[in-house]
This record gives C-alpha cells, structure tokens and sequence, in this order.
C-alpha cells in the first residue's frame, strides 16, 4: 500500500515537473517589454472573443512607461486670403468709391467725379459683373457727369448701356430705369437745342 502511494506521488511530481517545463517552454519567446511597446506580443483570443484578445492602443502602454506618442504636426496656414473675401473686399471698396464721387459731383467737379466713377465701374465688372444693378448704377452716374462736362455723345454712350443693364436687372418701371430714361431725355433736349440755335457752343470751347 506504500509503495503504491510512493509510486502515485512520484507520478504526480513528474506531471509537475512536466508542466512547469512546459509553462517555461512557452514563455521562453515572450519579451514583456517589447510586448508593451508593440502591442504584438498579446495571447490569441479565445473563442467567442474575436476582436478582444487585439491589441491594446500604444498609448496606454507608453503612458505606463512614462512614455508619450509624439504631437501632430499643426498645418501650414494659408498666407493669401480666399478668392471669394478679396471679391467682397474689392465690392466693398468700389462702393466707398462711388460715395467719394458723388460728393464730387455736388460740389460740381465733374472731372473728379468721372475719374472716381470709371475706376469704381473697373472693380465692378471685375467682382459682381457687368450687369449687376450696381454697375448700370454706376454707367448712369458716368453719363451724367460726360453730360454735365458737354461731352453728349459719350454721355449718351453711357446712358444707353445703363438703360440696358437696369432694365436686364431690375425691369421695365423700376425707378432705376425711369432716372436714366430721364437722363436721356434731358441730354437729347440739350442736343436738340444746341443744334436750333446755331449760337449756342459747347462747353468745351467756351473761355474759361
């Protein structure tokens, strides 16, 4: 009886022996550090737990070594502003101008008021287009100021294509259209009675 006992136990103690042999037969290739670091050294998953047994982000790693990911690099800001903010810039500068202009025209300084007009029709056309109302605002303020200075035909030339451009905007009867429809009529009067009195000159060829 025993020897039966002694043979079991020693039995038991090979299995022991086996299995903590193979125990550190199977740890043999297992770097825990580098396990850390990569995330790579992680056990398979068991069944029923795909997608857990993965490994765990780095950061929580590194963080238990003291360690840090490294920060995003911030990106490049762009130097020159948007297309579109340079066009409401230039909108809104043109309007500053036509103001500016139209204070020379109350004054009466007809040649400062038209240089200011031809370079706000300038930025006009360029950023909210040739037939936007504006700019037929602006070809009607041209007219006039060529027609206050005696020059008829090219204030004629302007007031035509201002007529054009409102009434393409904003319609036949819009108030717009009636003052250059107004302009029009009053610069052809003038004409009209230059040409039936022969006496008359053009302001252009009277002494200053």
């Amino acid at each position: 009886m025993n020897a039966m006992s002694s043979h079991d136990s020693g039995c038991h103690s090979e299995k022991g022996d086996q299995t903590n042999q193979n125990s550190r037969v199977s740890l043999g290739g297992f770097n825990p550090l580098s396990s850390l670091i990569s995330g790579s050294g992680n056990r398979e998953a068991s069944p029923g737990q795909s997608g857990q047994g993965k490994a765990a982000p780095q950061g929580r790693f590194l963080g238990m070594l003291g360690l840090s990911n490294p920060a995003p690099k911030p990106r490049k800001a762009t130097s020159a502003p948007p297309r579109q903010q340079t066009r409401k810039e230039d909108a809104a500068k043109a309007e500053e101008m036509f103001r500016e202009g139209n204070e020379y025209a109350k004054e009466g300084k007809w040649e400062e008021a038209l240089a200011f007009y031809n370079a706000v029709l300038v930025l006009q056309r360029r950023t909210i287009g040739k037939d936007h109302p504006h700019s037929g605002r602006t070809l009607n303020a041209i007219g006039v100021a060529l027609t206050k200075k005696g020059d008829y035909y090219s204030g004629l030339t302007a007031l035509e294509e201002a007529l054009f451009v409102r009434q393409k905007a904003l319609g036949e009867g819009h108030p717009d259209v009636v003052e250059t429809m107004n302009n029009m009529n009053g610069l052809l009067d003038k004409v009209h009675n230059k040409d039936a009195d022969p006496q008359q000159t053009d302001n252009r060829t009277k002494p200053v």
